[in-house]
């Protein structure tokens, strides 16, 4: 059972990589082949939001974290962790990463600029 959950929630992560900027009459970057090419996943997380992504000492741990490394090494990259705050984090999403990660909630605003995959924690 906890392999089939794997595969699904890399699956999702596998949806989250095309998380692009969402405006009109612009073309959308090939965010996988860019992956693919650079061998590099630039991940945007503030880094505070145990159990999901959190920054202990330089090191990102959390479920989010151990996700986006299986993703990487599905896809033979490394993982950059973008330190980012909940303020900027729209604008680093948009100019420095490639998904974004450490239990973010859907908006209006959020799903402007990316795409989400489907949500699999609900709280509050």
């Amino acid at each position: 059972m906890r392999k089939q959950n794997e595969k699904t929630l890399l699956a999702v992560l596998f949806t989250a990589l095309t998380s692009v900027s969402v405006q009109a009459n612009t073309q959308t970057p090939d965010t996988l082949a860019k992956i693919l090419e650079t061998k590099e996943i630039k991940v945007c997380s503030p880094g505070d939001y145990k159990p999901f992504s959190f920054d202990t000492n330089g090191k990102f741990e959390g479920v989010d974290n151990d996700l986006v490394n299986k993703l990487a090494e599905s896809l033979d990259a490394k993982v950059t962790i973008v330190k980012t705050t909940w303020k900027t984090l729209l604008a680093d999403f948009e100019q420095k990463c490639d998904l974004a990660v450490g239990g973010i909630s859907i908006t209006l605003a959020r799903q402007q600029k990316g795409l989400f995959t489907e949500p699999y924690f609900t709280n509050g």
